[in-house]
């Protein structure tokens, strides 16, 4: 070394590479090699290298991408490939976010395609979601009104219960599967198969049918139900004229009071009265009981109130008239032989004897024998007519 190194070696430059070349391996003990520019780069992305003229750079930091953008690979040059972040769409130069960096309200709108772009960096419901129909504008505004659109639900509701329109809380707007305010969109999601409103005390579920679940009405004072029919009425229900079935035979009800119970008002027919003792009965009277001609009877005058329907209560004899202008025999006469006891042909002719079951023994009818004198035997005689039952 001391003989020789110096005076075999000399300090000398790298060697002069041109064009598409670069210096290669230029260190101590070798000036290097003329090497191509390689055509990819070793550089991890977002850096670049630069070749030529006989260097090749180190890896140096990309600053080309946009913001919202990440660089792909490395580059021999400082325009670096890139691309848009998720939910970013290239537009020129710049990543112009799109509607699926945003998430809408699944229950009040729909979202349009994720690559619809937003207003520049910023998305918002109005850009991206489009609101999804009311219940209110399908059905109206009251939820309590029948509504003709729920009563058109095709599905059968479970027993019991009627399709009718949802009721929304405070604050809160129900909304349609779409944005169309159409069957298809809203009918099924604005309306439910519900039970009917329950209603206590003295309150009626009024109207609860297809398309309403019904309103609590207060009970009613008066009934459309006619004569000889009742209804009830409370804890949810009004009742359907029911038939009563109180009254006694021969009587008819009365419309004079409303009736919420099965006790419905009623009056005896007319011709009847009603009994005052015992079960409640309708009796007959002499009103509307005929007395037969065939029988030589008449009715006997003003007992149309008299209870009974029979000859003995209600008929007397036809002929009564002809002993109108006579007068009875004194009881103890009768026991003296009657008409016997009268002894001559003035004072028999204007007498008669009353006699008979109800005279004796207070039953069956009471007899009216006029007296008539007998000029054969000069005696005062009974007539062979006996009236029955005579008023005069």
């Amino acid at each position: 070394d001391s003989s020789c190194q110096k005076a075999c070696c000399s300090e000398q430059s790298c060697k002069t590479c041109s064009g598409k070349f670069y210096t290669d391996k230029c260190q101590a003990g070798t000036i290097g090699t003329c090497a191509a520019c390689p055509t990819s780069t070793s550089c991890s992305a977002g850096e670049y290298q630069t070749c030529g003229d006989g260097a090749l750079s180190k890896c140096l930091k990309c600053s080309n991408a946009p913001e919202n953008s990440a660089y792909s690979e490395g580059s021999l040059s400082s325009e670096c490939p890139w691309k848009c972040n998720e939910g970013y769409m290239k537009s020129g130069t710049t990543c112009v976010a799109t509607c699926a960096l945003y998430s809408c309200d699944a229950a009040s709108s729909i979202p349009l395609k994720a690559s619809t772009l937003c207003n520049g960096t910023t998305c918002s419901s109005e850009s991206c979601c489009t609101p999804k129909a009311t219940c209110g504008s399908y059905i109206g505004a009251s939820s309590d009104a029948p509504s003709a659109k729920c009563a058109a639900v095709k599905d059968a509701a479970s027993d019991g219960k009627v399709w009718a329109p949802m009721e929304a809380s405070a604050g809160t707007t129900l909304y349609c599967k779409g944005t169309e305010s159409d069957d298809s969109s809203c009918q099924k999601a604005c309306c439910a198969a519900q039970s009917c409103k329950t209603c206590s005390g003295k309150l009626y579920n009024d109207g609860c049918q297809a398309g309403s679940i019904g309103v609590c009405s207060a009970c009613p004072t008066n009934t459309s139900c006619a004569a000889g029919e009742y209804q009830t009425c409370g804890d949810g229900v009004l009742s359907k004229c029911q038939t009563c079935s109180n009254a006694p035979k021969n009587s008819v009800y009365t419309e004079t009071e409303i009736s919420w119970s099965s006790t419905c008002p009623w009056k005896c027919s007319e011709g009847y009265v009603q009994s005052s003792e015992g079960p409640s009965k309708c009796l007959a009277t002499c009103s509307i009981y005929t007395c037969s001609k065939a029988k030589a009877l008449a009715p006997i005058p003003n007992i149309s109130t008299k209870v009974g329907a029979d000859d003995e209560a209600c008929c007397q004899d036809i002929k009564c008239n002809e002993l109108s202008t006579k007068t009875a025999l004194p009881e103890s006469a009768l026991e003296q032989g009657g008409c016997k006891t009268v002894k001559n042909q003035t004072e028999c002719d204007s007498k008669y004897v009353v006699s008979g079951n109800q005279h004796a023994s207070g039953e069956g009818a009471t007899i009216y024998t006029a007296c008539t004198w007998d000029a054969s035997q000069d005696l005062c005689n009974w007539d062979y007519h006996a009236h029955r039952n005579c008023v005069f």
